[in-house]
């Protein structure tokens, strides 16, 4: 029976946090970690349960559920790249200030291409981490400004359009690449290589792509900001939610009070 590989960047003990002590002064508490093997040789990593349960649903149905993984606080995921599966362990880490014991961030975002940062995308949607989504996609902006306008390979748009649903935020930063910042030579050499959902979206987005310059003139450099391709985060969500209930608690108090005062306006009359 073969040994399972253990990542470098693999914890062996449960770290209790970046300092000694807490703001109180007292020790922290032990965190409770998990182990996960990745990829077809099992590479280990240990990530912490409660961050990585608050972050990602799909952690908080394994961990904290009655699965078998709830019981013993080990997964399986022989599917994922330990590359991609090694950028979501340091950056749950690094939500609770647990030291991450291997290569730097620095080091882990440098050594991610184009296509590793659309696939570590796809990876957080699928666990539904919109938090590391977006950090995901920042990257993806910033590689990008590190091209100067290089011309994003076919194999990445075609794989972002094979694993992505329609109105995907992945979708949309890539296309607006194409249409923004990638040379028209590009296009007619590989039209024939790529999905026709991606040039369909191409082409709309070149008729449109006006609306996302800071100045409108032809000579001012259309601006891609990081906010127009962020997904919505459990707790944006929640303030939502939140917003809508105190609406509707006021609502409904003002046409109680509007009630009442028409009651007492009929009892008047009545008199």
């Amino acid at each position: 029976m073969s040994h399972p590989r253990r990542a470098r960047y693999d914890s062996n003990a449960n770290p209790l946090s970046s300092s000694p002590l807490n703001k109180e002064g007292k020790p922290p508490e032990i965190m409770d970690f998990a182990t996960v093997y990745v990829g077809p040789s099992r590479v280990v990593f240990s990530i912490p349960v409660e961050a990585a349960s608050t972050h990602s649903p799909f952690f908080l149905n394994a961990f904290q559920g009655k699965f078998r993984e709830g019981k013993t606080k080990v997964m399986e995921m022989v599917h994922d790249e330990p590359q991609t599966f090694g950028c979501f362990a340091q950056w749950i880490c690094g939500q609770v200030g647990v030291p991450f014991v291997g290569d730097s961030e620095s080091e882990m975002e440098g050594a991610l291409k184009m296509y590793d940062l659309a696939i570590t995308w796809i990876f957080a949607d699928r666990i539904r981490a919109a938090g590391f989504q977006n950090y995901v996609m920042d990257l993806i902006l910033e590689r990008y400004r590190d091209y100067h306008g290089t011309n994003i390979s076919v194999e990445t748009f075609n794989h972002v359009y094979q694993n992505t649903l329609a109105g995907s935020q992945l979708r949309h930063v890539f296309v607006d690449l194409a249409a923004h910042k990638m040379s028209p030579s590009w296009y007619n050499i590989h039209k024939g290589d790529l999905e026709v959902e991606f040039l369909e979206e191409l082409c709309l987005a070149q008729m449109t792509k006006d609306r996302y310059s800071v100045d409108a003139r032809p000579s001012a450099e259309n601006k891609l900001h990081n906010f127009m391709y962020h997904v919505e985060t459990d707790e944006a969500v929640k303030e939502q939610e939140a917003a809508e209930a105190a609406r509707e608690k006021a609502r409904q108090k003002e046409q109680a009070t509007r009630e009442q005062m028409e009651n007492r306006h009929v009892l008047d009359v009545k008199r």
